[in-house]
């Protein structure tokens, strides 16, 4: 077998897979099937000692189902079609809702939401990148694939702004490393 083959259990429950997420999207807006199968060698080195040994076999399949505001899942290790026919009619018992151009992004996205908003409301004058600037202003979140960009520059302003410590307007940005400041003058 090569390694672009799918092992014969897997190939089985493979050939059933597209039927049962059309059979899931009679009920919901989207749905989609992942069958995985894992297993192999463990591998242990320590400075006192080496280890290898066999990982028991597992595998299974993972259906999920989007309801209009998030997705729900079900899943199972048992492969018979019968088994995956059942385990997908969990899509008919989830309440589809109209999908909402509001989204409470929680505390963490909230949290990246204005960390990116007060830096560009305090600090614009620092950001060089034209491209950056249109793509910030023209940030929509329903549609936030196209603003890679925003996204990652708002990732990495959280990721240096964890510990940050801002004084006054005027005063130098204290970051903390190590537990150690580092003051950045700009």
């Amino acid at each position: 077998m090569n390694r672009n083959e799918l092992p014969p259990e897997l190939s089985a429950a493979n050939e059933h897979l597209p039927a049962l997420v059309r059979e899931m999207e009679k009920s919901v807006p989207y749905a989609s099937a992942s069958l995985s199968r894992n297993g192999g060698l463990r591998i242990t080195v320590s400075h006192r000692e080496q280890q290898v040994t066999e990982v028991k076999p597992s595998q299974g399949l993972v259906l999920s189902a989007w309801n209009g505001t998030f997705f729900e899942e079900k899943a199972s290790s048992e492969l018979t079609p019968k088994a995956m026919l059942d385990l997908a009619q969990f899509a008919k018992t989830v309440k589809v809702s109209a999908p909402s151009e509001t989204i409470d992004p929680g505390p963490s996205l909230q949290k990246h939401f204005d960390t990116v908003f007060n830096y560009v409301e305090l600090r614009c004058d620092k950001i060089y990148f034209e491209e950056l600037i249109l793509d910030l202003t023209a940030y929509k979140h329903v549609k936030r694939t196209k603003f890679d960009d925003t996204v990652a520059f708002g990732m990495s302003l959280l990721a240096g702004t964890e510990n940050v410590k801002v004084q006054k307007d005027d005063a130098p940005l204290v970051f903390m490393k190590y537990a150690q400041p580092i003051k950045l003058n700009y």
